[in-house]
């Protein structure tokens, strides 16, 4: 997600973490990021929170979602695309 004008990275994740799984949990801020590649530019905050549920995913917002254990990662990623911000600023957080 992004942030709306005049919004605060901690507000704004918080409120995409609603809008997309229909949760709210405290957040952890991990990291702050600089992504400039093909395509993408992204200046951001990367978080992580925990919760068992329930989820909400509106069709309007997330078009898939799913489950990975951690141990299923690298074989979920082999046959699935991953966007490279998302490769290179989450994955090393998750491993």
């Amino acid at each position: 997600g992004a942030c709306d004008i005049g919004e605060d990275y901690p507000v704004a994740a918080a409120r995409e973490l609603y809008e997309e799984a229909g949760i709210r949990t405290p957040l952890r801020e991990l990291a702050e990021y600089r992504w400039d590649g093909d395509g993408s530019r992204e200046v951001g905050r990367l978080y992580e929170t925990v919760s068992d549920g329930p989820f909400v995913h509106p069709p309007d917002e997330v078009a898939t979602s799913r489950f990975v254990a951690i141990e299923d990662l690298d074989a979920f990623l082999a046959e699935h695309e991953l966007l490279e911000a998302a490769k290179a600023m989450v994955l090393p957080y998750v491993r």
